[in-house]
């Protein structure tokens, strides 16, 4: 702070403090111009008498003049950073958002999402083209029993009407009438709605469609009936239903086309669950369907109120002495 008893310098004096002084609650665009109009209107020297009259006196050696240029450096500092505060904060602009330039260290390989392939075309052709539940389009003549000949013993007649109450309760497709079917090795691994589990080679496939004994006039209801047929041959080959464990599938195979009585086949579908023993009066109801005896190791279906007989959907006439399972 400068000091000086002259008059004239004490007035120029007074009036910069007083300038500075005002500009303490001015904002940054006002003080800039305040000290813009002190630092053009700043003297360039000193005045005479306030030099020789001041108390202050520069160091040996600096005149009046080189101290007033020390002074006009001090407030040019001083005014580039008022003015560098101003466009700071007096304009409200915001300084852009630098980038970091950085790079990972490490390289994360990201793997490709690899899509689902379709089943390839040998898997198709073991099935039909019914799916999702869709039910026979011919469920009286598009599977039967063949008419047997004098001297064959096959008889599969229970064969053909649990195979066809389970199309009809829960869909043609095997992959309905079962809980799971997956392409393995030579084959298929079916799980059963009991949970059961066998496989099913392709060759064994063709081995039941060539011994079954099965007629119809619905190739696709044929094909999906086999698979289901061989599906039943592998347990009982496993000796699950109360039998003993045959050597092989041809071995089972062999004994089951002689005959089976409906709840055990019902059983080796896997159906236990959905099966329950019916009175005679049930097979007349629109909504039944199931198997009902008609004699030692001979079985029918009967559905939409009629009785099946030999591929013809025929009037449903409950017989005396009467057993059946219905599906639900």
């Amino acid at each position: 702070m400068l000091i000086s008893s002259s008059p004239t310098g004490s007035r120029e004096h007074s009036c910069l403090h007083e300038q500075v002084r005002q500009t303490c609650d001015k904002p940054p665009v006002v003080l800039n111009k305040v000290f813009n109009n002190v630092f053009n209107n700043a003297p360039s020297a000193p005045p005479a008498d306030w030099v020789k009259s001041s108390p202050v006196r520069p160091a040996d050696g600096q005149d009046g003049g080189d101290f007033m240029m020390t002074l006009m450096s001090l407030f040019t500092l001083l005014t580039d950073v008022i003015g560098r505060l101003t466009k700071l904060l007096g304009d409200g602009t915001v300084p852009d958002t630098v980038a970091p330039q950085i790079k990972p260290s490490v390289q994360v390989p990201i793997d490709p999402v690899t899509p689902r392939e379709l089943d390839p075309p040998s898997v198709l052709e073991d099935f039909s083209v019914r799916r999702n539940g869709e039910r026979p389009l011919k469920p009286w003549s598009g599977l039967y029993e063949s008419p047997r000949e004098f001297g064959q013993t096959y008889n599969v007649s229970v064969h053909v009407a649990a195979v066809k109450a389970a199309m009809l309760r829960f869909g043609q497709s095997p992959m309905d009438v079962f809980r799971e079917i997956t392409p393995s090795g030579d084959g298929y691994d079916v799980v059963m709605r009991d949970d059961y589990k066998v496989h099913i080679s392709r060759d064994q496939l063709k081995q039941v469609a060539s011994s079954a004994n099965f007629s119809g006039d619905d190739a696709g209801m044929l094909k999906d009936a086999h698979f289901i047929t061989a599906a039943f041959i592998a347990r009982k080959k496993d000796g699950s239903l109360g039998n003993p464990p045959f050597a092989s599938f041809d071995a089972a195979q062999q004994a089951s086309l002689r005959g089976e009585f409906p709840k055990r086949m019902l059983q080796g579908l896997g159906l236990i669950g959905h099966m329950q023993m019916t009175l005679p009066d049930q097979v007349l109801e629109k909504d039944a369907i199931g198997v009902f005896e008609q004699g030692i190791q001979r079985g029918a279906v009967f559905a939409e109120g009629a009785i099946d007989r030999h591929g013809r959907k025929s009037e449903a006439v409950a017989p005396g002495g009467f057993r059946g399972y219905v599906l639900n």
